[in-house]
């Protein structure tokens, strides 16, 4: 032991050695790993499969787009379906701003994707436009209240399964 004048006052110290200091942590490390590991995963999608059909889209590539939307005003402005969504020029691509958050793919017949993007912050729903050529007036796909989803294009329809 020693002592130690702070401000007038005499104190007694002791030094403790570094091993002694190590052990007295243990326990708290090990409180806070129990704490990170039993933390559920945030709420909201985390991934996004997009697996397309051989037949798919009469061989040409599918355009998908996935949608993040942070107020519902700009919800109720989307388009009703994909074929809208794809008109060249997009005629709300100016006019949404930071309202949206978008992810633009193109994959070939018979590929597979996995998107992993966690929902952002602020997000209220989560849709997906698929561009077929033979299904001009597909709707939108929403993905919102999914945790994974798989999006299968296929010849003739878009099928959805996944995990809420």
């Amino acid at each position: 032991m020693a002592n130690t004048k702070v401000a007038g006052q005499t104190i007694r110290t002791r030094q403790v050695s570094r091993s002694l200091a190590l052990l007295r942590s243990v326990p708290l490390l090990a409180c806070a790993l129990l704490v990170a590991c039993s933390t559920p995963p945030a709420p909201g999608l985390h991934n996004i499969d997009l697996v397309v059909a051989r037949d798919a889209n009469q061989n040409y590539p599918i355009a998908f787009e996935v949608v993040y939307v942070f107020d519902q005003a700009t919800l109720a402005r989307l388009p009703a379906t994909s074929a809208e969504w794809f008109k060249q020029p997009h005629p709300l691509a100016g006019s949404l701003g930071r309202t949206i958050k978008s992810f633009y793919y193109e994959l070939p017949p018979g590929s597979t994707l996995r998107i992993s993007k966690p929902l952002p912050h602020g997000a209220i729903a989560v849709v997906g436009f698929a561009n077929l050529i033979d299904e001009p007036g597909k709707p939108v796909i929403d993905l919102t209240g999914y945790r994974n989803v798989t999006i299968r294009p296929g010849p003739d329809r878009v099928e959805l399964s996944g995990e809420r």
